[in-house]
């Protein structure tokens, strides 16, 4: 399962690399023709130094959890149920 994350998240973020690459390219061609700049390579090189990626969140969190730490949220989970009901089971 870690394994498909870190894939996962990787793909996400070539995926996210690719598009800003690609979205500085073309607005880098439209001001070269619109203004005639010689010196666009130093732009370039600018404009991706703001890159910054998102963060990339796993699809759950709870596979990353140490063994004893996963039981315990299992236990609590099955015991109380999940935060998506509304109320906890009355004892």
């Amino acid at each position: 399962m870690r394994e498909q994350t870190r894939s996962y998240i990787a793909q996400i973020t070539t995926h996210f690399e690719h598009q800003f690459a690609t979205i500085i390219d073309s607005h880098l061609q439209s001001i070269q023709q619109q203004v005639n700049l010689t010196n666009i390579d130093i732009l370039k090189f600018q404009l991706s130094a703001l890159r910054k990626l998102p963060h990339i969140a796993p699809h759950t969190s709870i596979t990353d959890l140490p063994e004893d730490q996963y039981r315990a949220i299992t236990v609590l989970t099955n015991m109380m149920g999940s935060r998506n009901n509304h109320g906890h089971i009355i004892f």
